[in-house]
């Protein structure tokens, strides 16, 4: 049954964001036992059985974005861009980036309410950043006190990091990081050609604005889980440690393509 309700996800996702066939088609699903969230390593979309069957069952709606957003992380290259940067506040960069691209998609799978806290967010963020990409959201973090980077934490998360590479120098990583390269830049054409047919396609403008800046792919992201349970989130110490502490119950909640490193439903009854 999960891996019907995955079907059923990815053929929506497929006739809501058209422009995503190619990334869609480079990730595909496999279940895993445990977990609380969608995860990546870049070559699946990993779904643990028993937490995907209890969000559909009590919040379906949230698991289109959920999956989109692991989806851009892949597009963004965010698994393969960390360099030295701190894993944590790189992971929340990166989440608030492409949390930020959703918010800006008014079509069915991205749309969802942006609550107070996430506004203002992104306005502190804009008022030091020109773009929402994870390089730059990343240097204004790192001056961020650890009580705002917490509950920017809370409001965020929404899928598991850990199975993105450890070394994201290493040779294999690399090679999977060029691959979503070109996936991205597929992603981009296919865009410009929405946009094209759409007239003035807010999706797609949005998502081109970023990909003239920066060179790995950016997005802000999904909807927030009402009540679903999800994986332990990470939170910060004032020395932005890696320490963990259990996850709660969270309202989860722009395409670059320049990176610097400074810078139809059918209904499935369950």
């Amino acid at each position: 049954m999960a891996r019907r309700v995955m079907e059923q996800l990815r053929g929506e996702l497929y006739l809501d964001q058209r422009y995503l066939t190619a990334a869609l088609g480079a990730l595909p699903a496999a279940p895993r036992e445990s977990g609380g969230s969608f995860a990546t390593d870049g070559g699946a979309l990993y779904y643990p059985t028993a937490w995907l069957l209890d969000t559909y069952r009590r919040n379906r709606r949230y698991l289109p974005r959920a999956y989109l957003h692991s989806l851009f992380h892949c597009i963004f290259r965010h698994l393969w861009l960390r360099d030295r940067r701190d894993p944590d506040l790189w992971g929340l960069a990166c989440d608030i980036a492409v949390e930020a691209t959703l918010d800006t998609l008014n079509t069915p799978a991205a749309k969802r309410p942006v609550g107070w806290v996430r506004q203002q967010c992104y306005t502190q963020l804009r008022e030091k950043c020109k773009f929402l990409a994870a390089g730059p959201i990343y240097r204004v973090l790192a001056q961020t006190d650890a009580e705002t980077l917490n509950k920017w934490q809370r409001e965020f998360y929404t899928d598991s990091h850990r199975l993105w590479p450890a070394d994201p120098d290493s040779p294999a990583a690399q090679m999977r990081g060029k691959q979503w390269e070109n996936l991205g830049r597929q992603t981009e054409l296919s865009m410009e050609e929405s946009g094209r047919r759409a007239g003035q396609d807010t999706a797609a403008q949005a998502l081109q604005a970023q990909d003239r800046h920066f060179n790995n792919v950016d997005f802000p992201a999904p909807f927030s889980p009402i009540n679903a349970w999800i994986e332990c989130g990470r939170t910060f110490k004032l020395t932005l440690s890696s320490a963990l502490t259990p996850g709660k119950d969270l309202l989860i909640p722009l395409i670059s393509n320049k990176y610097s490193p400074e810078d139809g439903v059918v209904e499935l009854t369950i």
